[in-house]
């Protein structure tokens, strides 16, 4: 059985963790347990109107939500996911956004409707203390609940964490590869 070490105990390292568990390999995780990014966060995932020029990050970016689907039917507790759309409000670039999901929504069906909405539509939205007078709607939006996501991934698997930094001293490949991934690792 082959046997793998993962540095990062967040959304990436947890989810990795996961899959090769699921698929057979021994794993365990090292995590110090510091800049706990992901168990602070509620991430929204709604990649559609990034102005990025690079696409190879959008593209990455939108795979990342079609994967969270995948993960919501694969792990015994859906919680950490909910999709809630994403109201857009910004005063300058609302009209250059909205054009944007537009044309991005005609090649993405994950999007869900794209709408714009006025003040009176919006009160369905946001709370009372909250004035906006116009807003982009893209329904596909979600939030994802990071330190639950971990949680449950995890336990799912029973995955071994241990709470302690750890370094790799010496890191050689050889042989060809088709596709290297490297996450959270700083050579000197």
């Amino acid at each position: 059985m082959k046997q793998i070490a993962i540095i990062g105990g967040g959304i990436v390292g947890m989810t990795a963790a996961y899959y090769l568990k699921k698929n057979g390999m021994e794993v365990v995780v090292y995590d110090a347990d510091y800049a706990q990014g992901t168990r602070a966060a509620v991430g929204i995932i709604c990649p559609w109107v990034s102005r990025r020029r690079h696409q190879a990050w959008y593209a990455l970016a939108s795979m990342v939500q079609r994967f969270y689907k995948i993960l919501v039917r694969d792990v015994s507790d859906p919680s950490f996911y909910r999709q809630t759309g994403t109201l857009i409000a910004h005063t300058t670039r609302l009209d250059a956004l909205s054009e944007l999901a537009f044309e991005r929504a005609k090649t993405t069906p994950m999007m869900g409707t794209v709408r714009r909405l006025q003040k009176a539509a919006l009160a369905d939205y946001i709370p009372d203390y909250v004035t906006l007078e116009d807003a982009l709607l893209i329904e596909g939006g979600a939030q994802i609940d990071g330190a639950r996501l971990i949680e449950i991934l995890q336990k799912d698997q029973n995955i071994p964490v241990i709470k302690e930094q750890t370094t790799v001293e010496h890191l050689e490949a050889c042989g060809r590869f088709d596709h290297i991934i490297v996450v959270g690792l700083t050579v000197d």
